[in-house]
């Protein structure tokens, strides 16, 4: 009875490396080390990455303030930011039960305020940034209607959309805490105005 040969390639693609030649062991083992550098590079450049996003990572917070005393009496709203970079403004609303409103003036008739004088700072929404001092004052109200304006400040809502410098972006306002958002759109049916008083 012959012989059953053996197939064709059956040795060659038979896996016995300790069969190999010195030099064939030696050329896997540096492409398995420069493999396993590469890798070890993309992780250490990925670290390197995150860390800087966490280096200029902002944390804007918005709060009503009042002070009857002292040389800045007076009540109102401020923007500031804690975080170690600066902050990109894309959306700035308020609300006054639940509906939006376009300036400072409207806000306070909304509340049922008198006509009052106040200090504002104009927000440009989508290219104005937080510096992380001073604090942004928003609104600043002086005179008798302080004191209205503290017993109906609840009933507004201050929202901001904000981005760091590499696109990271949170919602925030005045009666929720800060909010990952997947991105800040700047909707101009939303645009607050500042007013002349």
């Amino acid at each position: 009875m012959p012989a059953r040969s053996a197939s064709p390639g059956a040795e060659a693609g038979s896996w016995k490396p300790w069969k190999w030649p010195l030099d064939r062991i030696i050329a896997l083992l540096a492409f398995l080390v420069s493999f396993a550098a590469l890798g070890l590079a993309w992780r250490q450049t990925h670290l390197d990455y995150e860390h800087r996003k966490l280096s200029v990572r902002p944390r804007i917070y918005i709060s009503f303030d009042y002070n009857n005393t002292g040389p800045n009496i007076g009540a109102g709203w401020h923007l500031r930011n804690t975080g170690l970079g600066p902050a990109e403004i894309r959306s700035f609303a308020v609300v006054v039960d639940d509906i939006t409103q376009s300036t400072w003036t409207t806000t306070f008739k909304a509340l049922g305020l008198p006509p009052v004088q106040y200090d504002q700072m104009m927000l440009h929404p989508g290219d104005f940034k937080i510096a992380q001092e001073p604090d942004t004052t928003l609104v600043w109200l002086r005179g008798p209607a302080m004191q209205q304006l503290k017993a109906e400040s609840r009933r507004v809502r201050i929202e901001v959309c904000y981005c760091s410098m590499y696109e990271e972006c949170w919602t925030i306002s005045n009666v929720f805490g800060s909010l990952r958002a997947a991105r800040c759109e700047l909707q101009r049916t939303k645009i607050f105005h500042a007013d002349i008083n």
